[in-house]
């Protein structure tokens, strides 16, 4: 009976080791083969080698639906931290196995069940391109000069730096942590460019903040802003002089989404490259408590 015991301790044992260590104790014979696209599976890199080979662009999409609830659409943070530069820092595995094992004790959750080996490549390649454009070009103008006009051209009725300012737009105290000198060089002269077009699954996601939409009423009034209410019946609106505009959905004509579309002006033509070169410089230098 004693050896019995033992044996079947022994057999237990084994079991939840290989349950621990992501194996199963079946024999070979007996084991459900894995497609070659499973979740468990990483055939683009072996521990220490180079980074994942993915598409980015398909990364772009599963981390907008999967992800940018919590991180944002850019992955610079939400409810979740900031993990543009995470596959750099912890490196293309250990970023593979927090995403398929999620992170016990946190909210972060698994996500064995819903993304394949591909979809996690893809995911991990976005993230290397989002850190690379975080980090790219170089400052070459003055920083002083540039607070200067980011004074005198009322960016601080909009954006909020260490507790002062507006909040119509994104708060900036660590952009220059999180955005490069041409990033923000090209925000500057082109706004609207690279706007995401959808948000996470029902819409959702930090970013949706400052998502634009254009009502027209039934008698032929447009109104068009920033969504900062909604419920079945009504949606309030926030315009670019910051009126807000509690408006009655049976009452609407029609209510569209304009994802390329931002309050913030352009400053093609208004600064010069000089200028603008420093308005980067100072910008650039934000970068939070260090």
């Amino acid at each position: 009976m004693w050896n019995t015991r033992s044996t079947l301790l022994a057999a237990l044992a084994i079991a939840l080791g290989g349950l621990a260590f992501g194996f199963s104790p079946i024999s070979s014979a007996g084991r459900e083969q894995r497609p070659q696209d499973s979740p468990a599976v990483s055939h683009n890199q072996q521990p220490g080698g180079p980074p994942a080979i993915g598409n980015a662009t398909r990364g772009h999409d599963v981390f907008v639906s999967n992800c940018a609830l919590c991180h944002g659409v850019d992955a610079t943070g939400g409810e979740g931290p900031n993990i543009q530069r995470t596959p750099a820092t912890l490196g293309d595995p250990a970023v593979r196995n927090i995403i398929m094992r999620g992170i016990p004790g946190t909210e972060m959750p698994s996500f064995f069940m819903m993304l394949n080996a591909s979809d996690v490549s893809d995911i991990i390649s976005y993230l290397r391109q989002l850190a690379s454009t975080a980090t790219a070009g170089t400052v070459t103008g003055d920083p002083a000069q540039g607070e200067t006009l980011f004074k005198s051209n009322g960016c601080l009725n909009c954006h909020m730096i260490n507790g002062q300012g507006g909040d119509l737009g994104p708060e900036l105290s660590r952009v220059g942590s999180m955005r490069g000198p041409s990033y923000l060089h090209n925000k500057l002269l082109e706004p609207g460019a690279d706007l995401p077009t959808t948000g996470a699954e029902g819409d959702r996601g930090k970013w949706t903040r400052y998502l634009m939409f254009r009502a027209v009423t039934k008698t032929g009034r447009v109104v068009d802003g920033m969504r900062v209410g909604e419920s079945s019946f009504d949606i309030v609106l926030l315009d670019a002089q910051g009126n807000f505009h509690a408006l009655y959905k049976p009452d609407l004509e029609s209510l569209e989404k304009e994802p390329r579309k931002t309050l913030m002006p352009s400053y093609k033509g208004v600064l010069s490259p000089a200028q603008l070169n420093d308005l980067v410089a100072y910008l650039s230098n934000l970068k939070g408590a260090q």
